[in-house]
């Protein structure tokens, strides 16, 4: 007999039972309108139709700047106005620290979408050209958004704990069952929808991604997926722990150490391959990542967008109810 999962009821189920409320009541809603239900899988829909919300950039103590610190807020308000590759931020300066009223070294704050709920910042740094291209996009940021964009239907972020032994077997697991749940996904090629017949993308496909948690290239990203769930950053230092993303960069949520197992992994894949249920964005479970990639020129639509039936969250809570039960 397996252990149990470590996040199955916990980190999973208190980080969305307030978003699960909410589905609960959108789709009471559109369920009384009469409107089909959307047999598009989660994952084309919320990739062709789900927009990104912006990450709040504070420039704190933005007087009297040096040249560097200058370029660095002029990449940042590009990025923003998406000059060259949009980024889903938004750049605000604020003269002060707010709490003392004045600032002497001036520095980045970066927060979480306001949609998010999470008031803790993700990251804070020095004002420099240097952090600002980190906060922006990294390495593995530009594979996992590249992978989305290219339809691969979820990223799984590996972030490794350290110890190689545990971090190979989480691995191995992820590979042996996402490699079942391609195969087994039951995706149709076509659905009818609104009286019409749709194409649907039904190649189940999933991409592995290790990320070491000291890579300096990396240092914003590891902060963004530890802080989108109180206490994984704490609680839960030295394990392994798999975030599977999906849409225009969507973290599902956190598997941690013997959390990675068959039962979480089919519940997101279940999920994640089952029909959008419900297609307004802040009625599903996820939380953005901040990613470089130009959406609407990347992505072409290929299913209509529309929104109807009712919440497909009471399955993916059902999924995690099993899993807090042990595995035979």
């Amino acid at each position: 007999m397996n252990p149990i999962p470590d996040l199955a009821a916990r980190g999973i189920r208190s980080s969305l039972r307030k978003l699960i409320q909410s589905a609960a009541l959108i789709g009471a809603m559109l369920a009384t309108t009469g409107i089909q239900a959307c047999p598009v899988p989660v994952y084309q829909y919320s990739l062709e139709h789900w927009e990104t919300d912006p990450y709040p950039v504070v420039i704190h103590g933005g007087e009297n700047l040096s040249e560097e610190q200058l370029a660095a807020v002029a990449f940042l308000e590009s990025a923003a106005r998406g000059d060259e590759v949009p980024a889903n931020l938004e750049v605000r300066r604020e003269d002060g620290d707010g709490a003392t009223g004045a600032e002497t070294t001036p520095r980045i704050e970066l927060l979480y979408p306001k949609t998010t709920g999470i008031r803790k910042p993700v990251w804070s740094g020095e004002l420099s050209l240097e952090n600002a291209r980190a906060i922006v996009d990294s390495p593995v940021r530009e594979v996992v958004g590249k992978s989305l964009a290219g339809r691969v239907s979820a990223v799984w972020v590996l972030l490794e704990s350290g110890d190689r032994g545990a971090d190979n077997e989480a691995e191995n697991t992820l590979r042996r069952e996402l490699d079942l749940a391609a195969k087994t996904a039951a995706v149709p090629e076509t659905a009818e929808w609104g009286g019409e017949t749709i194409e649907i993308n039904h190649k189940v496909a999933f991409k592995i991604v290790r990320l070491g948690r000291e890579d300096p290239a990396e240092r914003v990203f590891v902060d963004m997926l530890l802080a989108s769930e109180p206490d994984l950053k704490d609680d839960f230092d030295g394990q392994p722990m798999a975030f599977p993303i999906y849409g225009r960069g969507l973290i599902l949520y956190a598997l941690v150490g013997r959390g990675i197992n068959g039962t979480t992994i089919r519940a997101a894949t279940d999920f994640l391959t089952g029909p959008c249920s419900c297609q307004v964005k802040a009625g599903n479970p996820g939380t953005d990542l901040l990613l470089s990639v130009d959406w609407a020129k990347e992505v072409e639509a290929t299913t209509p967008a529309a929104v109807g039936g009712t919440t497909g969250t009471g399955g993916f809570l059902q999924g995690l109810d099993e899993a807090d039960a042990p595995e035979n």
